[in-house]
């Protein structure tokens, strides 16, 4: 990623990996090349990483076996934060993923304005 990029992302509230499962990926690849982004946000900034973030598994309508993939990336990375399944062309679970994201981000903008 660029440093340009980098600053803007230092600049949001809330982080989206968006992970295509569309693409004929292994999970294990898929999970050690959301680590190396990991580890590149880690690197420019320490309070970059530390972000909230979101893990959101597209291209859902692709793949027969999404729960079981998106497992075993899950697994892999030791996920902790909250996980979405979408697929952004038939619209499924897109109205959680963006009722959630406004809701965060108002809680987050709340949580900002107390302090």
């Amino acid at each position: 990623m660029g440093i340009a990029f980098l600053k803007h992302l230092s600049r949001t509230r809330l982080l989206l990996h968006l992970v295509d499962l569309g693409q004929n990926i292994p999970a294990k690849e898929t999970a050690t090349e959301i680590k190396k982004l990991e580890l590149e946000l880690d690197k420019f900034s320490n309070e970059l990483s530390k972000k909230e973030r979101w893990m959101v598994f597209n291209k859902t309508d692709l793949i027969s076996n999404v729960e079981e993939k998106s497992k075993l990336i899950i697994d892999d990375l030791e996920w902790q934060g909250p996980i979405y399944r979408v697929s952004a062309a038939t619209g499924e679970n897109m109205d959680s993923l963006i009722r959630d994201i406004m809701y965060r981000l108002k809680e987050l903008n709340d949580e900002e304005l107390e302090t």
